[in-house]
């Protein structure tokens, strides 16, 4: 499982609880801080998952590896949303599933 914009982990540990013991979770996010506070939470927890500091545009995973892409929040921030949607499905295996939760509100200011 891929969580793009994992920011401080939080959808990563309850996605970790889902895949199991036998399952896989990398958080992705764009931010060296919070990924690094990420890991130590992981580490605290003794987790089976991984973070990567890296833009959602440019994933540093090998094509068809991931089962589930997931992002909550994040995704509205890819300034190429075109070129993120090209990079996940690139990553997904076949058959593979993505779920993206992405919020905006349109204000007169």
């Amino acid at each position: 499982m891929l969580d793009l914009g994992s920011g401080l982990g939080v959808d990563s540990f309850i996605a970790c609880e889902y895949a199991g013991p036998t399952g896989k979770v990398v958080g992705l996010d764009i931010s060296k801080m919070e990924i690094k506070h990420a890991e130590n939470r992981a580490q605290e927890r003794g987790l089976n998952m991984k973070f990567v500091c890296a833009d959602m545009e440019n994933i540093p995973l090998p094509d068809e590896m991931i089962d589930v892409v997931i992002s909550n929040g994040a995704f509205c921030l890819a300034p190429n949303k075109e070129k993120a949607f090209r990079e996940i499905f690139r990553v997904l295996k076949p058959g593979g599933r993505m779920s993206i939760c992405t919020s905006t509100v349109k204000m007169d200011l």
